[in-house]
């Protein structure tokens, strides 16, 4: 028997599709069109009840606008009438960028809902906790617009989306997903500029951590650590090959060695694209 199973697989980046045990789905940080990914578009995502915006640089912003109007029930003249509340997709971004992005991306302020350190959103299907980040920007690129961004030009016309990316290097958010049956997944990005969210997690004590990767194995590994969870997962680590000149496997094993000093029981996998995984606690007879 598995109690309150969980689902989630890995995209691409820093997006990830969770599957609440209720059969809500949470999107984070979706980029997936410009890509033209092998076997995948927005239109295989399942659903978007919630998506949940680290920051406002165009590899994490994308795909938001097509997939709010493509989830968003259609507002007919007896809804109107009736004054029948419509359950939105709901956008959470930081404060800071969300009516940028809005405008940007022509995104209706029904479904923002903007947060910065310290906001709790208690939502009906989870309780949502968002904390400070800090991105990963050398200091001359704070002037500099990102690939993020031409792109967003070149491939979609966004030229405002300008404003947006500069705001990305600023405002950066984790977030901690805690289920009605208090299983807790926590999203980090960004850089270890400080400490905050290993207090939160001390706190907070999440089950799965997923830590976007951050320098050499051994370093990410020393990262994962201090946060105790049972079960991490890398994003944005597509491109870590060439990054760091180790392969993805090889990668998550010397990762995995490292972590094993510090957390004998805790485990890091490297999770295929698009693959599903149940996350659960299970019974079973002896």
């Amino acid at each position: 028997m598995n109690i309150g199973s969980i689902r989630l697989r890995w995209i691409y980046g820093a997006c990830y599709e969770i599957v609440l045990p209720n059969g809500k789905v949470i999107l984070t940080d979706p980029f997936i069109t410009p890509n033209r990914l092998d076997g995948f578009t927005a239109d295989d995502v399942t659903g978007a009840d919630y998506i949940l915006c680290s920051h406002t640089h165009y590899d994490h912003t994308s795909d938001i606008a097509y997939l709010l109007k493509k989830f968003c029930p259609a507002i007919t003249k007896e809804t109107v009438q009736t004054m029948k509340v419509i359950d939105h997709p709901k956008l959470v971004i930081g404060s800071m960028a969300a009516p940028y992005l809005s405008q940007c991306f022509d995104i209706d302020y029904v479904h923002i809902y903007p947060a910065s350190d310290g906001t709790v959103y208690d939502f009906e299907d989870f309780e949502l906790q968002i904390f400070n980040a800090k991105h990963c920007a050398a200091p001359s690129e704070r002037a500099v617009p990102s690939r993020a961004c031409l792109t967003a030009k070149e491939r979609f016309g966004q030229d405002g989306h300008g404003i947006c990316d500069q705001i990305g290097w600023m405002e950066e958010l984790d977030f901690v997903i805690t289920t009605r049956n208090n299983f807790r997944i926590m999203i980090v990005s960004g850089m270890p500029a400080y400490r905050n969210i290993y207090h939160a997690a001390d706190q907070l004590r999440p089950n799965v951590v997923i830590r976007q990767f951050f320098g050499p194995p051994e370093d990410y590994a020393k990262l994962l650590a201090p946060f105790h969870a049972q079960l991490y997962l890398p994003n944005h680590h597509e491109h870590i090959s060439e990054q760091t000149g180790v392969d993805i496997g090889e990668y998550v094993s010397r990762a995995s060695l490292e972590l094993k000093k510090h957390d004998p029981y805790a485990r890091l996998i490297n999770p295929a694209p698009y693959q599903w995984y149940q996350l659960s606690l299970g019974v079973k007879a002896d």
